[in-house]
């Protein structure tokens, strides 16, 4: 399957970036991953990063080591949480990294993706969002239980808690992986931060990505958009796009 793809990760108004992201092509399948390291715990830019290695390590086991995408998202991610905790009792005084992450796997033309927190994963098609994750956050509970409405959402107290996260603690977090998802021409899977959904409207990212003749053009923009929404206290900006072509 050929595909298009592009990637942004800004700053925003933060002191550093802690957030990562990758895309990587194998023979017939593809991974994209996108990890926003927590700032409320210690070296949450080294949680990001460390788990995005871990499941490249992943990706390319699989790549000697075939294995049902169901089954590689729950060793690839639980050996990225194992990953991030060895990382902070590596360290002395030791910490308690902690990193939100998203990915995407595509062998084929099936898609299936996992995540762990608030990060989001998006399937486009025909301008229209045809499926998303479920945030695992305390007030994504509350929608999907229909306790609050989703204006109640944007302004709720605990909006940015999140429920489960790679490290922290030592039990590996539950891992919702997607069902198998056939992909068509021109459909666009979008993975990214809160630092982009909790900012913009979905109609208007979907909107953005669906008249893109530039994938890479309509990332900046959004993410740039993103920023200038949250001034003057804007989160880092992250997001991987990856467009069926053929």
């Amino acid at each position: 399957m050929d595909l298009d793809s592009a990637q942004i990760s800004l700053i925003g108004h933060r002191q550093d970036n802690q957030d990562r992201a990758e895309v990587l092509f194998g023979d017939d399948s593809q991974l994209a991953i996108v990890a926003d390291g927590m700032g409320g715990h210690a070296r949450g830019d080294l949680a990001a990063e460390t788990a995005v290695a871990s499941m490249i390590n992943s990706f390319r086991e699989l790549r000697q080591n075939p294995l049902p995408s169901d089954e590689f998202f729950k060793h690839a991610i639980s050996a990225a949480h194992e990953d991030v905790l060895a990382l902070g009792d590596g360290m002395r005084p030791e910490i308690r990294p902690g990193t939100i992450i998203v990915s995407a796997l595509i062998t084929g033309n099936e898609l299936r993706w996992a995540h762990i927190g608030d990060s989001r994963a998006y399937l486009l098609r025909n301008s229209r969002v045809v499926a998303r994750t479920q945030d695992q956050s305390v007030v994504g509970s509350l929608l999907a239980a229909g306790e609050i409405t989703m204006a109640q959402a944007l302004i709720h107290p605990e909006r940015h808690m999140v429920q489960y996260c790679l490290g922290v603690d030592e039990e590996t977090p539950p891992i919702p992986v997607s069902e198998a998802i056939k992909l068509k021409k021109n459909d666009i899977v979008l993975l990214c931060t809160d630092g982009l959904w909790s900012q913009l409207g979905e109609a208007y990212i979907m909107e953005k990505l669906s008249e893109a003749d530039d994938l890479q053009a309509a990332l900046q923009s959004l993410a740039e958009d993103a920023i200038r929404g949250g001034y003057p206290q804007s989160d880092n900006v992250t997001a991987v796009a990856l467009r069926v072509v053929d």
